[in-house]
């Protein structure tokens, strides 16, 4: 068996990209091209375009010995860096594989693990994407793993393949001796399965995926799970971002009301509550539209795979009832806002009344 294993490490970067900005940031760079699609994939349809850079390679041991990895990554206008390792490896069976998320990356005479090559990459570029960072957050640069293993070659049918070692695959893609698992967990894992050519078939899980093409022209599949991760880690990363703006609303709501008063500080708790509502709500729409596999086409069935394995429908529903909880928070700071400015206005109008009568007080002495 001979294919390769893809990594792909997603990175929160804490806000949106200027495109033009970066990439005059990264003009030193030689760009990578889009993948091409095929697979029946409609001419209308529309695919993030990412700007892709190829690194050196990056020397790697563990359980698989030493491989040099490719490496690239991939800025996406959306706010996340995508860092891919790919990894050639020839093996007897699908079980020499299992530790291979053991391996280690090779970085300045240190033994790191992938995920902390991948945040060093990407920390090297800060000062260039840096520059073309716009509507930024609070960003605890969150990551988010995704593995496929991708084979060329094997020694029978792409089908044939899938039925024969389907609980060595569930391991895999589960990271667990598939001899141990449960009937019903290897059938849950291999549920999504999906072939276009006969010499083809991906099965897609929630941490990993499986991919035997004889072609090999899988570009477009790696290309999909990616985008499909890109969503998850967004989603994700508004609703840390939620979760500490909620707090910080409450204790404002909290200051507010015990400086009774104020009209300044309830204004300005309204305004940024407000602001902050509009803000990741539009993240938010970015992320779920950042493309639109809709139909009964091969790769828009793909992307409906990943998308219910990665419960990506529950995580913005997640995200909208906590941006209902803001919008919640903003009603009660807007109306302590016109409450506060009726009591002034009653004020004023007392104060103007007690004017006059003292006016007309006046008058009669005179």
């Amino acid at each position: 068996m001979r294919g390769e294993i893809v990594s792909f490490q997603l990175i929160d970067l804490g806000g949106t990209l200027d495109v033009a900005a970066l990439r005059a940031s990264l003009r030193d760079r030689e760009a990578g091209m889009r993948p091409g699609v095929g697979k029946g994939t409609p001419g209308y349809v529309e695919f993030p375009e990412p700007i892709t850079f190829e690194l050196a390679p990056l020397r790697t041991t563990g359980p698989l010995g030493a491989i040099e990895a490719r490496v690239s990554v991939e800025y996406f206008p959306i706010g996340a860096a995508s860092v891919r390792f790919r990894f050639p490896v020839t093996v007897k069976n699908l079980g020499e594989l299992r530790e291979w998320g053991r391996t280690q990356v090779k970085w300045l005479g240190e033994d790191v693990t992938l995920e902390t090559a991948a945040r060093r990459l990407v920390e090297q570029d800060r000062p260039l994407w840096d520059l073309a960072l716009r509507d930024r957050y609070p960003s605890k640069m969150l990551h988010e793993l995704y593995t496929v293993f991708a084979f060329s070659q094997v020694d029978e049918e792409p089908d044939k393949f899938l039925e024969r070692h389907g609980p060595e695959i569930a391991g895999l893609l589960k990271g667990e001796d598939g001899t141990k698992l449960h009937a019903k967990e290897v059938k849950e894992a291999l549920r999504e399965w999906f072939s276009y050519y006969k010499d083809d078939v991906i099965v897609v899980d929630w941490d990993a995926a499986l991919i035997v093409d004889r072609s090999p022209e899988y570009e477009d599949l790696l290309f999909v799970l990616e985008i499909a991760n890109l969503q998850l880690l967004q989603f994700l990363s508004y609703d840390d971002y939620l979760e500490d703006a909620i707090a910080r609303g409450y204790d404002d709501l909290g200051r507010m009301y015990r400086r009774g008063g104020i009209l300044n500080r309830a204004r300005k708790t309204a305004h940024d509550l407000s602001l902050l509502r509009m803000e990741v709500a539009e993240l938010a729409d970015e992320a779920d539209n950042i493309t639109k596999f809709l139909g009964d086409w091969f790769l828009a069935r793909v992307y409906e795979a990943a998308n219910g394995k990665f419960h990506l429908p529950q995580w913005r529903a997640t995200v909208d009832e906590k941006l209902s909880v803001l919008n919640t928070q903003y009603q009660l700071a807007n109306a302590e806002q016109d409450s506060r400015r009726m009591l002034i206005l009653e004020v004023l109008i007392v104060l103007l009344f007690i004017i006059d009568l003292a006016g007309l007080f006046v008058l009669k002495l005179v």
